[in-house]
């Protein structure tokens, strides 16, 4: 029935990549087989957070910036946890944010990132990269 009512997004049972008895991939997400197989990827199920927001957009903020629900910080966990450290040598920037205008949770002080946005045509991605500082 999701099929029927989502076509353009639902996959058949048998085209997802079966990770376990519980978890799959839906079938573009291929290429990060490799990573899974050697134990560079991990799937975190089931997250949430203290007092929960009922507004999406304060939800996302809350996740990028790594907050409570009271509170409201400026720069997102990952800059704040880049700003920790120097860039390692033979690294171009803190960051790479694919496909979004949005800094997420590099918003704010990352001091070099990478933004690829992409645009999407008759199935072929055509990507252009920006780096801010």
């Amino acid at each position: 029935m999701y099929c029927q009512l989502r076509k353009n997004i639902g996959i058949k049972r048998e085209q997802a990549i079966q990770l376990d008895e519980r978890t799959a991939l839906h079938p573009s997400l291929q290429p990060l087989m490799p990573l899974w197989q050697g134990g560079q990827l991990a799937i975190v199920q089931g997250v949430s957070y203290a007092q929960p927001n009922p507004s999406h957009f304060r939800s996302i903020e809350i996740w990028d910036m790594a907050s409570r629900s009271d509170q409201y910080l400026r720069e997102g966990w990952l800059t704040r946890a880049f700003a920790q450290s120097p860039v390692p040598p033979g690294f171009a920037a803190d960051g790479v944010v694919i496909g979004s205008a949005e800094m997420g949770p590099l918003a704010n002080g990352a001091r070099d990132c990478a933004r690829q946005s992409c645009t999407v045509r008759q199935g072929v991605a055509a990507c252009g990269a920006r780096f801010a500082a």
